[in-house]
């Protein structure tokens, strides 16, 4: 993904910054990692796919396939 850059395997704020330092320094660069960001954020936590989540899970809880609709 995108982000995987900027995922710090090591711990400590060192590493954190090192990490980051390339976001810091290139506009472009956070434009495009957050437009991609939001993209996948509204598809995979939108309000149809949240609604349709917590249908399924409600769903499974009472036993029934179709309980919500």
């Amino acid at each position: 993904t995108e982000n995987q850059p900027f995922i710090c395997q090591l711990h400590g704020e060192v590493y954190l910054r090192d990490a980051l330092q390339r976001l810091v320094d290139d506009p472009a660069l956070r434009a495009t990692i957050g437009a991609a960001n939001q993209a996948r954020a509204s598809a995979e936590y939108g309000e149809e796919m949240m609604i349709a989540s917590y249908a399924r899970l409600y769903a499974a809880a009472m036993g029934k396939v179709d309980a919500l609709r």
